[in-house]
């Protein structure tokens, strides 16, 4: 009854987002932990969009015009399509209802899943979802970035090197690994804006004769 409970709390379709609570489980059948949020209503504003919880889509329902009407798709190819779902769809929401109901039963770190992997894609995948955020706040919030995107940004670079910490890697491959993901954040929070201004002739120049950037 996940959809009907959750889109009586809507109001019948009166709330823009409905976030409800879960249950993450283990693959034995073991309980990790349970969310229930404490139920509450808001009209949202520039200054409480980012007060909307969790960034996962599994434990919501989303008015479908939030998507269409702001161009909003889930990411081709990138593992952390939710993270650059949820960001944008709160932002344009105007009305949100968070709501105690266990309605989900999330399997936590399941073998073979992609958000559990490490590898050299889960690292780039960061930078591209990163990337498409900030182009799209700078565009719409006429240059301005939340301050909570860096916030995230900061506590996804905490979870991915806690999975290449505890990954089967040797010692040289792990160290590997976190120079890779501590140079991806650094180049990226430092560069992001010169590379989205440059012309394509001035990015295959510095690619070709690793010269430093300038600007288009």
């Amino acid at each position: 009854d996940m959809l009907e409970r959750s889109w009586a709390a809507s109001n019948f379709g009166y709330f823009d987002i409905v976030s409800f609570g879960f249950l993450a489980f283990y693959e034995d059948g073991g309980v990790h932990s349970i969310f229930s949020p404490e139920e509450n209503a808001q009209e949202l504003n520039i200054e409480n969009r980012s007060n909307l919880g969790k960034v996962m889509f599994w434990n919501k329902l989303i008015r479908r015009s939030l998507f269409l009407d702001n161009g909003i798709r889930f990411p081709d190819r990138l593992i952390y399509d939710d993270l650059s779902s949820m960001m944008r769809l709160r932002n344009v929401a105007t009305r949100v209802k968070e709501i105690s109901d266990v309605l989900y039963c999330y399997r936590y770190e399941r073998k073979g899943s992609l958000i559990n992997s490490v590898s050299g894609k889960s690292i780039t995948d960061y930078a591209d979802v990163y990337k498409l955020l900030m182009d799209w706040f700078k565009d719409r919030n006429e240059g301005h970035i939340p301050e909570d995107i860096f916030t995230h940004l900061d506590y996804d670079m905490q979870f991915i090197s806690g999975k290449i910490l505890n990954s089967t890697m040797g010692a040289d491959e792990i160290r590997e690994h976190l120079k890779q993901l501590l140079l991806m954040k650094i180049a990226f929070l430092e560069n992001w804006q010169q590379i989205s201004d440059l012309h394509p002739d001035d990015l295959l120049e510095a690619l070709r004769t690793g010269r430093r950037l300038r600007a288009a």
